[in-house]
């Protein structure tokens, strides 16, 4: 199967992600986030899922989209797989708060429909 007829699939995937993280970071200030743990912990996993499935759309639609920071998710992905504990709690929170938080109103615009196919699919 070519990249671009999997693209729908990991595109669902990160609109559905960032809408998920969008949710979870404005119902939690900046202040209750790094002992919110389940929140914290559900935050950490959408972000990996995010940066995960964005690291797999074809070179061709992203090249078509460079309003999606491609490369800036992929390095959150890295930061949560490689960080541990409180201290980048209050980083994440805020490069949630103002970089996924309008990233998923740009996907809801993009991604309109789940895909037919629902393999690959991570959410």
């Amino acid at each position: 199967m070519p990249p671009e007829e999997r693209d729908p699939a990991f595109l669902w995937d990160m609109r559905e992600a960032a809408r998920k993280l969008a949710d979870l970071v404005l119902q939690t200030s900046e202040a209750e986030f790094p002992a919110a743990e389940t929140v914290r912990f559900a935050v950490e996993r959408l972000v990996l899922v995010l940066g995960e499935a964005a690291a797999r759309v074809s070179e061709t639609y992203r090249l078509q989209h460079p309003e999606i920071p491609w490369s800036r998710l992929q390095r959150m992905r890295n930061l949560v797989a490689h960080s541990y504990g409180k201290k980048a709690a209050g980083e994440l929170y805020r490069s949630c708060r103002q970089q996924l938080v309008p990233l998923s109103i740009v996907l809801e615009s993009l991604v309109t429909a789940p895909p037919r196919d629902e393999e690959d699919r991570a959410l």
